[in-house]
């Protein structure tokens, strides 16, 4: 596995032909997603507006602890803000690497969790009573 760090999701390496997925694009989908998936398109709750698609860009409602898609489907998977709501990370994060054969994965950083903690964001909250004692 290679891993980088790139400045952000639009300046990550993806070729023309490449078929990519974008899980829990929300009201920001990646532009250069072919397939947008959402558990909640019509709750907000979670995201910073009304679920967004680009033109060319096809929906499917799915749960990302358990895709509806073949292995190795995509060439690359986008995933921003979206593990830190996830009921099972582990499983999403096995079900993304499934369907993907490289993808560009990012959650909050620690010190604004630490700062403003939210409540949607399940893992995060977790760790942060764990570690106040």
């Amino acid at each position: 596995m290679k891993i980088s760090n790139p400045p952000s999701r639009f300046a990550v390496r993806i070729r023309r032909t490449d078929f990519v997925l974008d899980v829990g694009g929300g009201s920001s989908p990646h532009p250069r997603a072919d397939v947008v998936c959402d558990k909640f398109p019509l709750d907000n709750t979670h995201r910073g507006g009304a679920l967004k698609l680009y033109k060319k860009q096809k929906f499917v409602k799915a749960d990302g602890e358990r895709l509806p898609f073949k292995d190795k489907e995509f060439d690359y998977v986008f995933c921003c803000h979206v593990l830190e709501h996830v009921e099972n990370p582990d499983v999403f994060l096995n079900e993304i690497s499934r369907v993907g054969k490289r993808g560009y994965l990012e959650t909050p950083s620690l010190v604004g969790e630490y700062l403003i903690p939210k409540k949607s964001h399940k893992w995060a909250v977790l760790e942060l009573d764990k570690k106040i004692v």
